[in-house]
């Protein structure tokens, strides 16, 4: 027997202009969770075939705002940093790391591109990123550690 999960209109970073600013964000980030919900709901009950009808995003605009990220870096990651972002995207810190705050769409594309700086970055906010990374981690020791 074929399994569905069918889903549809997310309208995926919705303004919500009814509502504060706050809360609007606070929306934003619910709306992006529920895709992550979604695939946890597919796996678990083995649905082989998920369909998504009608609007995924409500409209052209992404909020990049949606997850705020909170990155430590090794001096060594400055020029890469200052190339995709800008010299204002970070503040040094007394140690002489770099502290780097900015918005991303959602965590799995904050987890790619902190992993791409391999041991030159540490995410500290937000906590779930961190743990999913430290979870990541363990999964990837224990395929070296063979």
């Amino acid at each position: 027997m074929l399994t569905f999960l069918h889903a549809a209109d997310f309208h995926l970073d919705s303004a919500f202009a009814g509502l504060p600013a706050e809360k609007a964000r606070e929306r934003r980030r619910e709306s992006r969770d529920l895709v992550d919900r979604l695939a946890e709901l597919a796996i678990r009950e083995g649905a082989e075939t998920v369909l998504l009808s009608g609007d995924l995003f409500d409209g052209e605009r992404v909020y990049p705002e949606t997850l705020e990220a909170v990155v430590r870096f090794q001096p060594a990651a400055r020029w890469r940093l200052i190339d995709e972002y800008g010299t204002e995207s970070f503040t040094r810190e007394a140690d002489g790391t770099l502290l780097f705050r900015r918005g991303f769409p959602d965590r799995a594309e904050l987890i790619r591109w902190a992993l791409s700086f391999l041991d030159q970055a540490e995410v500290l906010e937000p906590a779930e990123v961190r743990a999913e990374i430290c979870r990541l981690a363990e999964i990837l020791r224990g395929k070296y550690d063979k």
